[in-house]
């Protein structure tokens, strides 16, 4: 025969145990929607950063960081460029394209990195916040126009 007291202590326990794994979804949702939002502006940053001419990428790379930094989301903050961006190049060099014109072929790599805010772990433990990093390489071509 049970007490009267063992099924309020079980229906306690579990409802501690079910809020406990409410939280911790709480903060991986987070830590998903700052990969989510980091995946997306580096594809971006390394989209726009190979449309035009390759002495220009780290500006328009920066241009969309900086787009991704006045969106204000509660959830990512320090969102920068990891370094500057690389562009490897297949053909003749761009400065003697420049003189005569042609076609430069080649591929950009931009690397983004954000640090997601945990609405749960980190009021709990402090100044716990991860920092995530996404890498992108598009090819592109740029033509050089006559002068």
């Amino acid at each position: 025969m049970r007490r009267k007291g063992n099924i309020s202590i079980e229906f306690v326990l579990g409802i501690v145990v079910l809020v406990l794994i409410g939280l911790g979804l709480l903060d991986l949702s987070a830590i998903l929607l700052g990969m989510q939002f980091n995946d997306s502006l580096c594809t971006e940053a390394s989209q726009m950063a190979a449309n035009g001419p390759p002495d220009q990428v780290a500006q328009r790379a920066g241009v969309v960081v900086a787009r991704g930094k006045s969106l204000n989301n509660w959830f990512v903050s320090n969102i920068s460029l990891n370094g500057n961006p690389t562009v490897s190049l297949t053909g003749p060099s761009p400065s003697a394209l420049q003189t005569r014109g042609g076609p430069v072929n080649g591929l950009v790599s931009v690397s983004t990195v954000v640090q997601v805010h945990l609405p749960v772990l980190g009021s709990v433990v402090g100044s716990y916040s991860p920092q995530l990093q996404s890498t992108r390489t598009s090819s592109f071509r740029y033509c050089y126009p006559t002068p």
